[in-house]
């Protein structure tokens, strides 16, 4: 037999209370209150299943008794109807704001209210039932994300020998800075789940970059880098637990950065883990077994404090470890959960092959092509070759008269014909082929299709027949041609880097005597453009021939620098101008004094990046990079100007300076 419920009646008359008692008495248990004092009374040691309020009471009225009602703790769900004789509309009103469900009009009817307080409780009774279920849903759902969370968090600590735990361990630093910052409890479990994510980002970045043992290099850094924001992305849709996404995206942003968010503008739960990330980070041993003592971290982090880290954070953090705290691992989930384990399993399996795939290829992608980037071309050439030996060519491409296209049509138009070379590349390649954008309008095909040198060059011809027609399409007034250098493993390298190297070096011999052409680096005898024995067959040599005296004074120096000079011409498309400066006295005891003076007006007058050089026993060469030819000439005549006022103040010298200006750029050499 099931309990009966508990009615509560608040009412001044007794009269009433003994006609709403003889209702309904047979049917619940019931408690009598003559006031609403006597019924706040009551409610601080029982919970009625429901209230009978009346609303006009000396004293304390029914509006004032059902305000104390929903304020007291544990109360305020109790379902309260009002009784009344005299019911206005602007009391009906206030009674329902106020939290009422119902009224019922005295005197009442016995049959309709015994209706009206059934459907009542039914409703409360079905509410509870219902919210039960959803509490238990919930504590499964908190069990399975909870699950996740830990999961996650493990397989991206163990992509990486260096990090086996590092996730669950600053979860614990970071909660306990929470605590010692007097966090409430759900705010802190909360903090908790983010850092436990905050490298959730990591599962797209490769796992030979996270296992270099040795210091990355700044591109590999600058990859490294975006799994903060990786991570934000991933979980930008998930909002169960407050700043969640954001408090992953900016844990490594400096607490003193010039940009936004800096300071307090950043989550606080970033600026926790970021140092509760660097304190895990030095206690971890990384390839040489060495670790932070306490000592030499609490120094890092006062050096660090209101510069990378907030100095509030730093300064608990320090109270921390001096106190001997050490974060311990998570515990694990018990076997009664096991029921939400495996459909958390299912969950993650579909995350880890779907959507972490995506992550990786979208790092691994350039963002207007699709192709693949130079880090996955890197990789997977170096890791083909390990396995496969000898087999492969490394095509380098590029877009001839690129800046002009850019110059005269609009980049809009420019990335029109960078998406014609992508889709040009992707479909002259086959199976285990692999395309690449370098970035600008360098590409790198590495070929494995391809068994013969005739095969290498069809391909080549493919690519600038099929390149040619699609830049017709597009507008045929676009002037531009392929060119490519090619080098082969084995003969030409046997790794990525040498690779690239000598196809480069292949792909300048094209820019120097051919455009819209291919070589391969073996045809050139090793030799190229950027070599110190130099054919001298370039235009910048054969102005020096045909203006200057052989060189006499550093003629290494001089071929690496032209070699250097005519690269940048062709890689940046961009001018150059040279200047050959040429001196003249009688007296030639006085040639070296006036070296110093010249030298003296060239650096008074030349940029950062500009280059300069004796070139011979009374000629000096100055290369000024990016600038046209009235530029040029303009310094050229400051040069003279602070020269020939030098020397006449000095009063000493017979000396005459004259000067020519040549332009390079990537049509002339």
């Amino acid at each position: 037999m099931s309990k009966r419920k508990l009615i509560l009646i608040i009412d001044d008359s007794a009269t009433t209370l003994k006609s709403a008692g003889d209702v309904l008495k047979s049917h619940y248990e019931l408690a009598m209150a003559n006031s609403g004092e006597k019924g706040i009374e009551y409610l601080n040691g029982h919970d009625p299943d429901l209230i009978l309020l009346d609303v006009i009471m000396p004293g304390m009225d029914g509006f004032e008794t059902i305000r104390k009602i929903k304020s007291m703790k544990g109360k305020s769900s109790i379902p309260v109807i009002f009784l009344t004789g005299d019911l206005a509309i602007e009391s009906e009103s206030l009674g329902f704001k106020l939290g009422a469900v119902d009224y019922i009009t005295k005197p009442f009817d016995g049959d309709a209210m015994l209706y009206r307080i059934e459907k009542i409780l039914e409703f409360e009774t079905l509410k509870k039932n219902l919210e039960a279920q959803v509490k238990v849903k919930t504590e499964q759902l908190e069990k399975m994300t909870i699950h996740v969370f830990k999961t996650l968090s493990k397989i991206v600590d163990n992509k990486s020998v260096f990090t086996l735990g590092h996730s669950q361990r600053v979860a614990a630093y970071a909660s306990k800075i929470a605590e010692a910052l007097k966090w409430n409890e759900h705010d802190a479990t909360g903090l908790y789940y983010i850092a436990l994510l905050h490298d959730i980002g990591k599962i797209g970045i490769s796992e030979n970059l996270l296992s270099k043992a040795s210091p990355l290099t700044p591109e590999e850094q600058a990859i490294l880098d975006t799994h903060a924001e990786i991570g934000g992305e991933l979980l930008q849709d998930f909002t169960l637990i407050k700043n969640l996404a954001d408090g992953v995206r900016y844990h490594h942003i400096r607490y003193d950065s010039d940009t936004e968010p800096s300071g307090p503008n950043i989550p606080i739960e970033a600026r926790i883990i970021a140092v509760a990330d660097y304190i895990d980070l030095s206690r971890t041993p990384r390839e040489n077994g060495s670790v932070c003592t306490d000592e030499e971290l609490v120094e890092k982090l006062k050096n660090e404090r209101g510069g990378r880290f907030d100095p509030i954070i730093v300064d608990v953090a320090v109270d921390m470890i001096n106190s001997g705290f050490v974060a311990s691992k998570i515990n694990e989930i018990t076997d009664d959960d096991m029921d939400v384990v495996d459909f958390s399993n299912a969950i993650l399996e579909r995350v880890l092959n779907e959507y972490t795939e995506e992550m990786k290829n979208k790092a691994q992608k350039d963002a207007l092509t699709g192709l693949w980037n130079r880090q996955f071309m890197a990789q997977s050439v170096n890791s083909y070759l390990s396995v496969h030996g000898t087999r492969g060519a490394l095509l380098m491409i590029d877009l001839d008269n690129f800046k002009a296209i850019n110059d005269t049509y609009g980049h809009i138009t420019g990335d029109d014909v960078i998406l014609a070379i992508s889709d040009v590349l992707t479909g002259c390649v086959r199976g285990d082929d692999i395309v690449c954008r370098m970035g600008g309008d360098e590409f790198i095909a590495f070929i494995v299709s391809a068994k013969t040198k005739e095969d290498i060059e069809k391909i080549c011809t493919r690519i600038s027949d099929e390149f040619a027609k699609k830049i017709d399409d597009l507008n045929p007034r676009i002037q531009t041609s392929v060119s490519i250098g090619i080098a082969i493993s084995h003969s030409d390298g046997n790794n990525f880097e040498t690779l690239y190297s000598n196809a480069d070096k292949a792909l300048y011999f094209v820019k120097q005597n051919q455009k819209g052409a291919y070589h391969f680096y073996t045809e050139t005898g090793r030799r190229s453009a950027s070599d110190d024995d130099k054919s001298g067959d370039s235009f910048l040599y054969k102005i020096l021939n045909a203006h200057g005296e052989t060189p006499n004074l550093g003629s290494q120096s001089i071929a690496k620098m032209i070699s250097f000079v005519e690269q940048y011409t062709l890689h940046n498309q961009q001018k150059v101008q040279v200047v050959l400066f040429t001196l003249s006295d009688k007296k030639t005891e006085n040639l070296q004094t006036d070296f110093d003076t010249l030298h003296s007006a060239v650096c008074s007058n030349l940029r950062r990046g500009d280059v300069f050089a004796r070139y011979s026993d009374s000629q000096y060469i100055v290369i000024l990079m990016n600038v046209e030819a009235e530029i040029g000439d303009k310094v050229a005549k400051r040069i003279e100007s602070r020269f020939n006022s030098e020397i006449k103040m000095d009063g000493s010298s017979s000396v005459k300076l004259s000067y020519e200006v040549f332009s390079i750029n990537d049509d002339n050499i």
